[in-house]
């Protein structure tokens, strides 16, 4: 298929200014986001902390990884153990580890209510863009079925 001239499937006009509003919606209302940043600025330095903190001290690294560390590339399979981290147990592990707190406390309920007033605030937004994709999308699966060669 990637060898085709043309594109073999594609949306439809509407349903392709849906998807684009829809990207734009999320883009400005939920990706960048004064509030989501600083929370990623905060879990990025933690786990900069943590990586540093393993590179350091490969030993403290749990089995099969701290003898994985010793015989490979030390900066690989340090992230290849963070990689595997859930947020809340990397934030456990970085306290444990390191004796302190993550660089900012997590949101706290305030923040949590600014965010859902922040989006609430946009869903009809969100409404519109999801109406037109829905309307669109019957005209796009339609098409979209008879287009595939099998």
């Amino acid at each position: 298929m990637r060898q085709h001239p043309r594109r073999i499937v594609r949306l439809t006009p509407a349903a392709g200014e849906a998807s684009a509003e829809l990207k734009e919606f999320l883009r400005r209302h939920v990706y960048s986001a004064e509030v989501l940043l600083e929370e990623r600025k905060r879990v990025t330095a933690m786990l900069a902390e943590l990586f540093g903190f393993f590179l350091e001290h490969p030993g403290r690294l749990p089995q099969p990884y701290s003898e994985q560390a010793a015989g490979e590339a030390p900066h690989r399979v340090v992230c290849d153990y963070i990689a595997g981290m859930t947020d809340r147990f990397a934030s456990r592990e970085h306290h444990r580890l390191t004796g302190l707190e993550p660089p900012h406390a997590p949101a706290k309920a305030a923040e949590r209510r600014a965010i859902k007033q922040l989006l609430d605030r946009e869903a009809h937004t969100a409404a519109s863009a999801q109406r037109a994709f829905e309307h669109a999308w019957p005209t796009f699966a339609e098409r979209s079925r008879a287009r595939i060669m099998c």
